[in-house]
């Protein structure tokens, strides 16, 4: 007959249990063999998909590595990245990746020959922003007429806005750097991107497209705003690194100095205002 369980014997068991566990298995206790841990999976290495070059030299040299950081919160969602100066670019490199991005903020860098025949040879896409365009140009004959367009010179004019796909985008007319003009001789080939507006309300092309090559006036990553001519750029790199990828517009919206006096009444307020908008978006209660 099974003796009924009492808090006097529940405690007892619990204690002996406890000295059990203090004591290990030369208590008597038998010891289960600990398995050994299994070995985590071989991980295969993820191959860079885009190699980022940039200037160094001169007295504004450090802006490469600059925009190199800020490239990077564009283009981290695409896959890995290698970057490093265009001076130290070896032959053939190019073609090892899937997009190539050269920021040009050096004027005059010294680029290396090897760069500019791998770029006009190359199928891999090509996205250069701002200077030394003239150093490719000069590189082949007949520039102009192989890609449909030509630089002219930098313009300085107090640019407050570029045009892309029919948006108005801001740029900081306090902005000191010029952005690169260039003359499309043969629309057939060369598509204009986005344009320039001076504060006349002429314009001029912004960013020029030509077969595998993406040129882009000015490198946009300094006097950023919420509006400006960046988003484009980052556009233009989704187009130069990720082609096939569909498009999906997300948001995250997240609210913030919420403590425990906000006022119920208004939080509600916020939540219902933004409840109506469709999946994927809504919000959570």
């Amino acid at each position: 007959m099974r003796r009924p369980l009492t808090p006097a014997r529940l405690l007892a068991g619990t204690a002996l249990l406890s000295l059990v566990a203090l004591l290990g298995p030369a208590a008597g206790a038998t010891a289960t063999a600990k398995a050994a841990p299994r070995p985590a999976p071989a991980q295969t290495p993820i191959a860079p998909r885009a190699l980022v070059l940039y200037d160094t030299t001169g007295p504004w040299g450090p802006l490469g590595g600059t925009y190199v950081t800020e490239l990077v919160k564009l283009t981290g969602h695409l896959g890995a990245w290698v970057a490093h100066p265009v001076t130290g670019y070896v032959p053939g490199e190019v073609n090892r990746y899937a997009g190539v991005v050269y920021l040009g903020s050096t004027y005059d860098e010294p680029i290396p020959p090897a760069f500019l025949d791998d770029v006009l040879s190359t199928r891999v896409p090509v996205l250069w922003a701002g200077d030394n365009i003239w150093q490719l140009a000069a590189r082949t004959a007949g520039f102009a007429h192989r890609y449909g367009y030509t630089w002219k010179r930098l313009d300085f004019a107090p640019v407050a806005h570029v045009v892309y796909r029919g948006t108005a985008l801001t740029r900081d007319p306090a902005n000191p750097a010029g952005i690169m003009d260039e003359l499309v001789t043969d629309p057939a080939k060369a598509t204009v991107l986005g344009a320039a507006v001076r504060p006349d309300g002429s314009t001029f092309p912004w960013a020029v497209r030509s077969g595998n090559l993406t040129y882009v006036g000015e490198v946009p990553l300094s006097y950023r705003s919420p509006t400006d001519r960046s988003l484009a750029f980052a556009d233009l790199i989704f187009d130069v690194l990720a082609p096939d990828r569909a498009a999906r517009h997300a948001a995250l919206l997240s609210q913030h100095d919420v403590g425990q006096d906000a006022d119920p009444a208004r939080l509600r307020a916020v939540v219902s205002e933004l409840y109506p908008v469709p999946p994927p978006a809504r919000p959570r209660r």
